[in-house]
C-alpha cells in the first residue's frame, strides 16, 4: 500500500469516529415516524416528553409527590438528566441547555411570566438552586457564554431556564419552554 492509501484510511476512520461522537439521541429514520424511548416520543421535527412518576419523595417528616407534565423539546438532543422528579436538564450542541425545575414543596400559585434575566441572576440561580451531578453533562459546570440568550419562563410550579441558547435557536427553545403543561395525576 502506498502512503496515499494509508492517508485515505486514516481520514475515513477519523471521520467515522468524529461522526459517531456527534450523534443525537433523538434521531428518527423517516418523516412521520415516531420513536418511543423511555418517557420520550421522538418525531422528525420535535421531541415530546411525557413525565409521570408515582414515587413519593421524603424529606424529614414531609412527603412530596411528583407532578406529571408534558413538554415539546427541540431536536438535536445530546443528553438529558432527571433528578428527584424536580430537575430536568436537556443538553444540546454548544452548551445550550433547556432546564426545568419543578417546585414540589410549595403550592403557591405564581403568575406565569417570561423574562430575560441578568447574567448575575442566572449565575446565582445555577449556583444556589441547582444540584450538581457527575458526568460530562452538568449545567453547573457550563459557564455563561457571551452573545448567547438566557430566558426564564415561569409556568405554575415550574421554572424553566433557557441557558446559553444561540440567538438563531432562541425561538425554538422559547416555543419549547412555553409548551410546558402540568398534567393532573389520576
Amino acid at each position: 500500500m502506498k502512503l496515499r492509501d494509508y492517508t485515505r484510511i486514516i481520514v475515513t476512520v477519523s471521520s467515522l469516529v468524529i461522526l459517531s461522537c456527534n450523534r443525537y439521541i433523538d434521531q428518527v429514520k423517516a418523516d412521520g415516524e415516531a420513536v418511543r424511548h423511555d418517557q420520550f416520543t421522538f418525531y422528525s421535527d420535535s421531541n415530546l416528553l411525557f413525565y409521570k412518576s408515582s414515587v413519593a419523595l421524603q424529606a424529614d417528616n414531609d412527603t412530596y409527590y411528583p407532578k406529571s407534565f408534558q413538554v415539546a423539546l427541540p431536536k438535536k438532543l445530546k443528553s438529558y438528566k432527571f433528578m428527584n422528579s424536580e430537575e430536568f436538564s436537556f443538553f444540546y450542541d454548544g452548551g445550550q441547555v433547556l432546564f426545568i425545575k419543578i417546585n414540589l414543596r410549595n403550592s403557591v400559585n405564581e403568575r406565569d411570566t417570561t423574562y430575560t434575566p441578568s447574567e448575575n441572576e442566572v449565575s446565582a440561580y445555577i449556583e444556589n438552586k441547582l444540584y450538581s451531578s457527575p458526568g460530562k453533562y452538568d449545567i453547573t459546570k457550563i459557564a455563561v457564554k457571551p452573545n448567547r440568550k438566557q430566558t426564564f419562563i415561569k409556568k405554575g410550579p415550574a421554572t424553566i431556564l433557557l441557558y446559553n441558547v444561540l440567538p438563531e435557536n432562541h425561538d425554538f427553545f422559547l416555543k419549547a419552554g412555553n409548551s410546558f403543561r402540568i398534567i393532573k395525576n389520576d
